[in-house]
C-alpha cells in the first residue's frame, strides 16, 4: 500500500515529464505481480501518456497486462475508456478488439460501449459502429434506450433512414421503450433529407404512446417546412404546438414570426411579446443582408 502511495505522488509530480514517470511506473510494474496496486496508478499514468501521444508505451502497458496469469479486465478496459474520451478511437477500437478476442465471454458493460459508439460516430467512423453493434448482438449485453438513439442517429447521419426506421421499430423486440429523444433523432433525420411529412407521422405515434411532442421536435417539422414552402402545413403546426400547451421559445417566435410575413399577415404573429422575442434574438446580429 505505501508503495502504491508513493508510486502515486511520484506519478503527480512528474505529469510533466511523461518519459521520466513512464518509467517510474514500468518499474513497479515489471516488479510487482499484485494488480491491485495499479488501481490508483493506472488512472494516473494513462492521462500522461495519452497527453504525450505515447501510444508505444500505452500498447506496451496492454500486452504485459495481458501476459499476467490473471488479466485485470477492469484495468484493460479502463485503458480502452481513457483511449476513447481523448478521442483516439482508432486505438480505443484496436485495444478492444484485442480485449474482446481475448475474453469473449467477458463483454464489458453497456457504458463503454455507448462511449465507444458516441466516439466513433463523433470521428466519422461508421466502421466501428457497425462493428460495435455485431459484437453488443454477440456478447448479449443489455441494450439501453440511449445505445440505439446513438445508433438511429448514426444511420440518419449517414442518410440511411431506412436502416433507422427498421432499427426505431425493433425497439421494444430489443428491450427498450423509445423516448421523446429517439422521436427528435428520427424527426431531425427526416427533415435533413426532405422528408418532413414522414416526421409528421412521428407526432402521431408519439402520443399513441403516452408522449407529447417537445418543442425541439415542432421547431424542426416547422422550419423544415417552411423550408420546403409548406407554409400551410407549418401554421398548423404552430396552432397544434399550442394546442398541446406549449408555450413558443425564442425560436419558436422567429420561425412563426417569418411565417407570417411569407404568408403576408404581418399583424398575427404572437403578438408584442412574440415580436419582441423575435427582435432581442436578432439585435447583436447586425443587418440582414
Amino acid at each position: 500500500m505505501e508503495q502504491a502511495k508513493s508510486l502515486a505522488k511520484a506519478l503527480i509530480k512528474n505529469s510533466n515529464n511523461p518519459e521520466f514517470a513512464w518509467l517510474l511506473f514500468k518499474r513497479i510494474l515489471s516488479t510487482n505481480d499484485d494488480f491491485s496496486s495499479l488501481q490508483h496508478s493506472l488512472p494516473l499514468i494513462l492521462p500522461i501518456l495519452v497527453r504525450a501521444q505515447m501510444f508505444s508505451e500505452i500498447d506496451t502497458l496492454h500486452h504485459q497486462l495481458l501476459r499476467s496469469p490473471t488479466p485485470p479486465h477492469n484495468l484493460l478496459y479502463s485503458v480502452v475508456k481513457t483511449l476513447a474520451k481523448a478521442g483516439h478511437i482508432h486505438k480505443a477500437i484496436s485495444h478492444f478488439q484485442s480485449l474482446r478476442t481475448h475474453f469473449p465471454a467477458s463483454p464489458p458493460s453497456i457504458i463503454l460501449y455507448n462511449l465507444l459508439i458516441l466516439t466513433s460516430l463523433k470521428e466519422n467512423c461508421p466502421n466501428f459502429v457497425s462493428w460495435l453493434y455485431k459484437d453488443l448482438i454477440f456478447s448479449k449485453v443489455k441494450l439501453q434506450t440511449y445505445t440505439l438513439n446513438l445508433l438511429i442517429s448514426g444511420l440518419c447521419d449517414s442518410s440511411r433512414l431506412e436502416n433507422a426506421r427498421d432499427l426505431f421499430d425493433r425497439m421494444r423486440d430489443k428491450g427498450c421503450e423509445p423516448n421523446e429523444y429517439t422521436f427528435g433523432i428520427l424527426a431531425r433525420g427526416y427533415c435533413r433529407c426532405g422528408l418532413a411529412s414522414k416526421g409528421l407521422e412521428l407526432l402521431d405515434l408519439m402520443k399513441s404512446i403516452g408522449l407529447v411532442p417537445n418543442l425541439v421536435i415542432y421547431n424542426t417539422l416547422i422550419a423544415s417546412f417552411c423550408k420546403e414552402g409548406n407554409n400551410d402545413e407549418a401554421e398548423r403546426l404552430v396552432e397544434r404546438m399550442k394546442e398541446d400547451g406549449l408555450a413558443p421559445n425564442v425560436v419558436t417566435s422567429t420561425l412563426e414570426f417569418l411565417l407570417f410575413l411569407r404568408l403576408g399577415r404581418f399583424w398575427k404573429p404572437l403578438g408584442y411579446l412574440g415580436i419582441c422575442k423575435w427582435m432581442r434574438s436578432w439585435a447583436y446580429r447586425g443587418p440582414m443582408l
